[in-house]
């Protein structure tokens, strides 16, 4: 006895295409996301404005090919905010680096002379000179990116014994001091304070 079986062969469902554009949209809402983490930090937000471009980009170029367009959407939105929120953040810090260096800063220059005549030369900008004997004391405002600044004490050197001081303060903090005879220089800029 002979049996036929009747096999029959299965087979597997077609699996649909896969929806065209859905890879950029997935791919620009990944970028958008990371541009928004990094927005938030200076410097860094600068890598975030170009992922937040290739989010958009993606996420426009996903929205205008296939449906359903919600990725594409957030993608777009995502890369769009993350460039916003980088250039306001980027020019926040830009501000306050620049109100930090310019800020206008008091330089006190102070000089003594135990002895005798004494000549000092002083400035940030220029030098002014001025004879002094005893205590001398003389104030000047200057910015601070560019602020250098400079007291030269010249002692009499027909006076023995005659011993100089000379300091720099800015904003009230001394940042340098020197004693000697003869000569003394003291120096500062903005980045002793």
């Amino acid at each position: 006895m002979s049996s036929t079986t009747t096999e029959q062969m299965t087979t597997p469902a077609a699996t649909p295409p896969a929806k065209a554009g859905s890879g950029l949209a997935i791919a620009g809402l990944v970028l958008g996301v990371l541009a928004i983490l990094g927005s938030f930090i200076p410097l860094l937000n600068i890598g975030a404005i170009i992922l937040g471009v290739l989010a958009a980009v993606l996420g426009l170029i996903a929205l205008l090919t296939h449906r359903p367009k919600g990725l594409s959407l957030a993608a777009l939105l995502l890369g769009v905010i993350a460039i916003v929120i980088s250039v306001v953040v980027l020019n926040a810090a830009a501000q306050a680096a620049d109100n930090a260096l310019n800020k206008p800063m008091i330089v006190e220059y102070i000089a003594t002379s135990s002895a005798g005549e004494a000549k000092a030369s002083w400035g940030t900008s220029g030098t002014s000179n001025e004879s002094f004997t005893g205590n001398w004391t003389k104030s000047e405002t200057g910015k601070g990116s560019d602020l250098a600044a400079t007291l030269t004490v010249t002692g009499d050197l027909r006076t023995d014994g005659q011993t100089l001081t000379c300091e720099i303060k800015i904003d009230g903090k001394s940042v340098t001091t020197q004693t000697g005879e003869d000569f003394i220089t003291c120096s500062a800029s903005m980045i002793s304070k």
